[in-house]
C-alpha cells in the first residue's frame, strides 16, 4: 500500500485537497491492531487525507460499493494497492472528465509488471522495502507487457461484447452515474468490473473512454486477487454476464440464444466446439449484434467507428472460419455457412479460390 500512496505525490504537489480511501479487504483475524501500523506510517509520509475503511461484506463488489458510499466526491478513481500510479494520470484523467461532461468513465492503457521487474523502468523509485528491489531480476519472471485500450468510445461499447477492453484499476468514473445503475453487482465473483462495463455502454454507448496514454503500472503477481482466482471461473462467468448483455442488445431474437454459442463467439479458440453447426450459428449471432448494435446506436457513432466495427467483424467471421477448417477439416468449406460469409465480406481476399 505504501508504494501505491507514494506514487500519488505528484498530485499532491498541485492539490490540497485529495481524499484518498484504501478498502481494507483482508480478514477480522488479520485487523489486529500491530497490523495497522503500516496504515499509520504511511500516512505521514505525504500530505494526504487518508481514510481507512474495512468492508463489513464478503467480496470485492461488495468491498468497492462500500468504497464507494465513502467517498465524497463525485469523481471517483480506481487503483490496487500494488499497483503504481503513473505520473500525472489523475490530473489528465480529471480534467478530461470536467470538459466533457457526458462521459462516465475514463481510463487509461496499462503496462503489467512482475514482482521480479528491475525498478529503473518503473515510472517511481520504489522504497527499498519492495519485493522489486529484492528479488533476483535474472530469474525470467520479469516480463512485461503493455494492455493498450481504445479510444474510440462507440468501438469501445462493441468491442466490450467481446473481452474486458478497460482496465479496472486505471478509471476515473463519476460516482452519480454509477450509482444510478445500481453499482457493482454482488453476486458477480470474478468479473465485477466487467459487468459493470457492459451495463455502463447499455446505457449510453459513447459513456467510457481511453486517453491515449500509460496511467498505470498494474502488478501481477501470485498474491493478487486476479491471479488467484481461477482463470475458468472467470471466463464462465465473463460468459454469463456477457450472454445477458447480448440478450438485451439482440431483443425478441435472443430467445433462442445459446450460452454456449456466447462462449465460442468469444474465445473461439479457447472453448470446446462439438459440431461445424455450432461455429455457423456463432457467426450468425455475430452479424445480428453487429446489425442490431449499428442500428441501435446509428445516431451515436461516428462514420469511423461504424468503419472499425466492420472490420473487426470481418476479422472475428475470418476467426470463426480458420477455427471450422481447423477442427473439422477442410472438407467442410464448400459447406459452411461462416466461410461463405467470410466470402461475401471480404471479397479482395479472393476466398472462394480456398474454398
Amino acid at each position: 500500500i505504501d508504494e501505491m500512496i507514494d506514487s500519488a505525490k505528484d498530485l499532491t504537489s498541485t492539490h490540497n485537497d485529495v481524499h484518498l480511501v484504501v478498502k481494507d479487504l483482508r480478514k477480522d483475524d488479520a485487523l489486529q491492531e500491530d497490523n495497522r501500523c503500516d496504515y499509520i506510517n504511511v500516512s505521514k509520509l505525504i500530505a494526504v487525507a487518508i481514510e481507512v475503511i474495512s468492508s463489513p461484506r464478503q467480496g470485492i463488489a461488495s468491498a468497492l460499493n462500500y468504497g464507494l458510499e465513502h467517498c465524497r466526491a463525485d469523481l471517483v478513481a480506481r487503483m490496487d494497492a500494488d499497483d503504481v500510479c503513473a505520473k500525472n494520470r489523475l490530473v489528465s484523467q480529471m480534467r478530461f472528465m470536467l470538459v466533457n461532461s457526458s462521459f462516465a468513465v475514463v481510463g487509461s492503457s496499462a503496462v503489467l509488471f512482475s514482482d521480479d521487474c528491475k525498478p529503473d523502468i518503473l515510472p517511481y523509485s520504489i522504497g527499498t522495502g519492495t519485493s522489486c528491489r529484492n528479488k533476483s531480476t535474472n530469474s525470467g519472471n520479469n516480463t512485461m507487457r503493455c494492455s493498450l485500450s481504445l479510444s474510440d468510445p462507440g468501438f469501445m461499447a462493441w468491442t466490450m461484447f467481446f473481452s474486458c477492453s478497460i482496465p479496472h484499476p486505471c478509471v476515473v468514473f463519476r460516482k452519480r452515474e454509477i450509482s444510478n445503475i445500481g453499482g457493482y453487482r454482488e453476486c458477480i465473483n470474478h468479473c465485477e468490473d466487467y459487468d459493470l462495463w457492459l451495463r455502463v455502454t447499455q446505457w449510453e454507448c459513447r459513456s467510457m473512454m481511453c486517453l491515449p496514454r500509460v496511467g498505470v503500472w498494474h502488478r501481477k503477481h501470485s498474491q493478487s486477487e486476479s491471479s488467484m482466482n481461477s482463470f475458468m471461473q472467470k471466463k464462465n462467468e465473463s460468459d454469463l454476464v456477457c450472454f445477458e448483455a447480448v440478450k438485451n442488445l439482440i431483443g425478441r431474437e435472443g430467445k433462442e440464444l445459446r450460452l454456449d454459442i456466447v462462449s465460442i463467439l468469444r474465445s473461439p479458440s479457447s472453448t470446446s466446439v462439438k459440431s461445424p453447426k455450432d461455429v455457423d450459428s456463432a457467426a450468425k449471432l455475430l452479424l445480428r449484434m453487429e446489425r442490431m448494435f449499428v442500428h441501435k446506436y446509428s445516431r451515436n457513432l461516428s462514420r469511423q467507428e461504424t468503419e472499425l466495427i466492420k472490420i473487426d467483424c470481418d476479422a472475428r467471421i475470418g476467426e470463426l472460419a480458420t477455427l471450422q477448417i481447423s477442427r473439422f477439416g477442410r472438407g467442410i468449406g464448400k459447406n459452411s455457412d461462416v466461410w461463405r460469409v467470410w466470402s461475401d465480406r471480404c471479397p479482395h481476399l479472393h476466398l472462394e479460390r480456398l474454398s
